[in-house]
């Protein structure tokens, strides 16, 4: 297994945060945006010459047969997906191979678009300052905030943390 094998199946996690004035103001900054946090399992997605394979957050291989035959009708080469597995469909929010966080969701719309299965669908992205109120409403466990001009975090930054994602749950 190469290195950068290794790093892809290990994904960084987002610090925790609990709200207040500081989060209101970095999040008024205009330089964040908001995604649904579902209470599932993370799913790493590699699809490699046709080939699918999953992964959870931790490194294990997990095998799910219609979500597989959903990911393989993928044509447009190698590919890799970050989700969360809630009901027995795939829930994308992000793609490790591509920077900033601008391209990374374009190529998320993109995949999910193009796949068009019930299977797999995109995070449900929120309005950046009322979206943890919205998503509490809408029964999701709760929000992350994600930083415009970050990178997709890998769990070989220090701790594993990374303050371009924030994760804020009850």
């Amino acid at each position: 297994m190469s290195r950068h094998d290794k790093l892809t199946r290990y994904p960084g996690k987002p610090r925790r945060v609990y709200g207040g004035a500081a989060l209101d103001v970095l999040l008024g900054s205009g330089q964040w945006t908001c995604q649904a946090k579902l209470d599932g399992t993370r799913r790493l997605v590699r699809v490699e010459g046709g080939k699918v394979k999953l992964w959870t957050r931790k490194g294990k291989r997990v095998y799910h047969a219609a979500l597989c035959e959903a990911l393989s009708a993928w044509d447009g080469g190698d590919l890799w997906l970050d989700g969360e597995w809630v009901g027995g469909a795939l829930y994308v929010f992000d793609t490790p191979r591509c920077a900033p966080l601008a391209l990374r969701v374009a190529a998320v719309r993109s995949v999910v678009d193009a796949l068009a299965s019930p299977l797999v669908r995109r995070m449900p992205t929120l309005d950046t300052q009322d979206g943890y109120r919205e998503a509490l409403e809408l029964g999701y466990e709760g929000v992350v905030y994600k930083r415009l001009s970050s990178r997709y975090p890998w769990a070989a930054q220090p701790g594993g943390l990374t303050d371009d994602w924030l994760k804020r749950k009850p």
